[in-house]
């Protein structure tokens, strides 16, 4: 099962990345030529290997720069198809181009004979041993090295140069002017690109590729092996930087001197001047000097957002710096200071991703790196007080408004460092019991009280000590949070036990036993007055302000306001409460629950119907909450039914047939609307009829469904996505991404109105099918309790907008034409364009996932038309656009409509 599920994980997702990917890359021109490549016999060939492009890769081998660099090949050989030799069919090849589930590579897939394999043209073998070997001369070669970054004539960037210099040798060769160009031209590509800091790191990556050969060659941990890959990685990207810097500055003053060419003045015998007129400025040669150029600028932005720097978030800092001790160390040939280096690189990489893998190390790195720096760079920032531009601009007498400006600009910078320390502390208490979780959350309390002595009393001190009283409020929302995992205060075991009481009395009052039911409303009363107690002297876990403190009062004061009866006040409490179920509902849950049941008595005991519309609204909130109720008119849609209905609409509106069918599997039901892949599906040991699929239309991937009979008799028991997006070959209507998100989007709605746990069922396990799939506009969510964000690369799928990621200075950028927005991790700043002075602010600061920037969906929807949908019982969320949105209200009524 671990080999199956390693062949779903790295085939699907990794093969099938090039399709469902936004890059923004240019396109590869290069010519292929056959006789620089060579045939293979493919019997010989290990199994569980894959043919991409001239490349063949065993399976674990394969990772990004050996993936990037075989899909390069495939475009410029034109052998776009993907094979793979199965070790699951006895090592026959199939062609995967298609793959979307495991029968893909075993008795369902598309195999192929050994002569298919043996028309094709390969260049290198990357083999189970983890060497790259040049299939030419039988040598070990570095991948990285397969595009050499010198070799300036064979360079993608400089195609349109190398063409044009190819078509001038053919047609101008004998001509003067001709042979003047071919001289130039050659002149250019003899650019001398090597230069001191590239021999300096070309020796630091053949220091770690030695020590990544230990690794390998000692069977080491593939994320340790993956890490050192990735700093390999960053300083060839260093590398090809500072090539192209070169290449830049060589390319733009060829391209003046072929804009700016001037008559020649010469003098005559007799003294006088003659003047010959310049040759015709050769309009193509410009052209492709311009084109190369422009290539040239776009591969930099991209070497320069990947290369090895120190970046500007203490993440990125303290990134480089072990990365730089690595390197180091490797050059010392220290391997084992080496491997303590990659475990401290691996564990930044959890605190950073939410995973939580090695407590010890990542505590350490906390403790005694990340936090200590962060709090160091904000506090520095909250005592600066004005800044130089400040200064200058008040010299010049600026208008306020200028003066505001800037002032604004310092204070979103100041909260980027806030930000960023608040994610680290969240990381600390993560991986902390609930009660040292709230002692250290204490330590971090009593510091801010430190700091506001330190604000300068200036310009920026109104924004500095706003971002103080932000950070108290995060700390004690974070503590109030601990708190309540740690079972609550005082008073919440107090409201627990009320509760307990006031259910056990309504239990008295249907069995009629008014008795038993007067005994325990005098306990309550009791307790009332004991809470009322509690309630006015707590201590700081309950500091006025906070979310606690606000629901503790709501429900204080309603009480009081039933006793006085008082109704307007009671209303005004149920909708204090249910603004407050809508941010925690688990920190006000009780507390409405708690009121409903001192509502309820008051009415069907004490006979006062005062309180009606109170009642009714409380109800209302906590139904909508608790997502509690159930339609009983949709208690018998099933999943199949739901994919049916999904499948019929999506394929009328141009999506690829297999996108709803056959996607619950796994999830636990019984309807038998998705079996897995013959793990343990139906109600015997394989796939319900044993066949393994439906009515033909192929298996799930899931691990099984519930306790069903079966699979379904109607839309079979698909692999949820029918073909690969890369397969799919729409030209218009929707794409299987987007019809995914009209899906689970309608789905999302139609559980909301009704609770069906089918739709439940469907939502989690076609989610997780799309997100291992790759769908852009699939992702994991930011799940801190606030509001929906959207990621970029969302963005820059629906938009169509240009996205570019520069991981030095953890901003990503969209833009397509004049249309610019630039976005930084932790920031509320958003750059118009690339000139400073064209800020504006969005309502919250941009949250971060590994190296993926999200943004706030107020701002999204705004600017760019896209909203978020985050999708119940999962870590996962949708983006959408009008249209999507549109057409998954559609799907939502023929649900609703259809229901038996």
């Amino acid at each position: 099962m671990k080999v199956k599920k390693f062949i779903l994980k790295t085939v699907l997702v990794l093969v099938l990345s090039a399709a469902l990917g936004f890059s923004a890359f240019l396109a590869v021109n290069a010519v292929f030529d056959e006789s620089e490549a060579v045939h293979i016999t493919a019997s010989e060939i290990e199994d569980s290997t894959l043919a991409v492009g001239t490349h063949l890769i065993h399976l674990s081998a394969l990772n990004d720069t050996i993936y990037e660099v075989a899909q390069q090949s495939a475009e410029e050989s034109g052998q776009n198809s993907t094979y793979y030799k199965s070790e699951l069919a006895g090592g026959a090849w199939f062609d995967i181009s298609s793959a979307s589930s495991l029968e893909d590579i075993t008795t369902g897939g598309t195999p192929v004979e050994d002569s298919v394999i043996e028309e094709l043209f390969f260049t290198h073998h990357t083999r189970s041993d983890g060497v790259t070997y040049d299939l030419r001369t039988g040598q070990a070669v570095d991948p990285r090295d397969i595009y050499d970054p010198y070799d300036l004539e064979s360079l993608d960037e400089l195609y349109p140069l190398k063409l044009q210099y190819d078509l001038i040798r053919e047609s101008q060769s004998e001509s003067a002017s001709g042979q003047q160009k071919i001289a130039r031209i050659a002149e250019f590509f003899q650019t001398e690109t090597q230069n001191d800091a590239t021999t300096q790191i070309e020796a630091q990556m053949d220091a770690l590729q030695a020590y990544y050969d230990v690794l390998n060659e000692n069977n080491g941990g593939e994320t340790e092996k993956a890490k050192v890959q990735e700093v390999l990685d960053a300083l060839d990207a260093s590398r090809r930087a500072e090539v192209f810097t070169i290449l830049e500055t060589a390319l733009d003053e060829y391209l003046q001197e072929l804009s700016t060419m001037a008559d020649t003045v010469s003098a005559n015998e007799d003294g006088s001047e003659s003047t010959e007129p310049a040759a015709a400025v050769d309009t193509s040669l410009q052209s492709a000097v311009s084109d190369s150029l422009n290539n040239v600028r776009t591969s930099l932005i991209e070497y320069q957002g990947k290369m090895l720097a120190e970046g500007s978030t203490t993440a990125s800092r303290t990134e480089y710096q072990l990365c730089t001790q690595l390197i180091s160390d490797a050059q010392a040939n220290n391997h084992a200071a080496c491997d303590v280096d990659v475990a401290q690189l691996i564990s930044l990489d959890n605190i950073i991703n939410d995973v939580i893998a090695d407590q010890e190390s990542e505590n350490s790195l906390l403790d005694d790196s990340l936090i200590p720096t962060a709090t160091q760079i904000y506090t520095a920032a909250l005592s600066a007080g004005i800044n130089a531009e400040y200064t200058a601009a008040q010299a010049q007498n600026s208008a306020s408004a200028v003066l505001d400006g800037i002032a604004r600009n310092n204070e979103s910078l100041v909260n980027s460092y806030r930000n960023e320390l608040e994610n680290f502390i969240t990381a600390r208490t993560n991986r902390m019991g609930s009660e040292d979780a709230m002692a250290y959350i204490d330590e971090r309390l009593a510091l801010t009280e430190t700091w506001i002595p330190t604000v300068p009393n200036d310009a920026f001190s109104t924004g500095a000590n706003s971002s103080i009283s932000s950070h108290v409020d995060f700390l004690t929302q974070l503590r109030r949070q601990k708190e309540l995992s740690a079972g609550g205060n005082a008073a919440d075991a107090l409201i627990a036990e009320k509760s307990a009481l006031q259910e056990e009395m309504m239990s008295c009052l249907d069995n009629n036993d008014l008795a038993g039911a007067q005994a325990i409303e005098e306990q309550i009363a009791a307790l009332d007055e004991e809470l009322e107690s509690v309630l006015g002297t707590l201590d700081e876990s309950v500091i006025e302000g906070t979310l606690g403190y606000q629901v503790a009062q709501a429900q204080s004061s309603a009480m009081d306001a039933i006793e006085n009866g008082d109704t307007d006040t009671v209303l005004n409490s149920v909708s204090a409460l249910d603004s407050l179920m809508q941010i925690d509902p688990a920190a006000a849950f009780p507390a409405a629950q708690d009121l409903h049941s001192a509502l309820a008595q008051e009415r069907d005991v004490n006979g006062n119907n005062a309180f009606e519309e109170a009642l009714t609204a409380l109800e209302n909130s906590i139904l909508e909450n608790a997502d509690a109720y159930n339609s009983a008119v949709s208690a018998q849609q099933t999943a199949d039914q739901l994919s049916g209905i999904a499948e019929e609409f999506l394929q009328e509106n141009g999506a690829s047939a297999g996108i709803a069918s056959g996607t619950g599997s796994g999830s636990g039901t019984g309807s038998g609307s998705g079996t897995g892949s013959g793990s343990g599906t139906g109600s015997g040991s394989g796939t319900g009829s044993g066949s393994g699929t439906g009515s033909g239309s192929g298996t799930g991937s899931g691990s099984g469904t519930g306790s069903g009979s079966g699979t379904g008799s109607g839309s079979g028991t698909g692999s949820g996505l029918g073909q690969s997006l890369a397969s799919s070959g729409l030209t218009d209507g929707l794409s299987d991404n987007e019809a995914a998100v009209v899906y689970l989007m309608a789905l999302q709605s139609f559980y909301d109105q009704t609770g069906n746990q089918d739709a439940l069922s469907l939502i989690s396990s076609t989610a997780l099918r799309q997100s291992g799939l790759g769908n852009a506009l699939v992702y994991n969510r930011i799940n801190d309790g606030g509001p929906e964000f959207v990621p970029v690369t969302s963005v820059s799928y629906l938009t169509g907008m240009r996205y570019v990621w520069n991981r030095n200075l953890s901003t990503a950028v969209l833009a397509s034409g004049a249309e610019y927005y630039g976005f930084s991790q932790y920031s509320d700043q958003v750059q118009r364009s690339r000139e400073s002075g064209t800020e504006e602010y969005m309502e919250q600061a941009a949250k971060a996932q590994g190296n993926i920037i999200h943004i706030h969906e107020a701002y999204t929807e705004e600017k760019f038309g896209v909203g978020a949908v985050y999708l119940s019982g999962t870590q996962y969320a949708v983006a959408y656009n009008e249209e999507l949105s549109g057409l998954a209200q559609e799907l939502l009524a023929l649900f609703l409509n259809t229901v038996q």
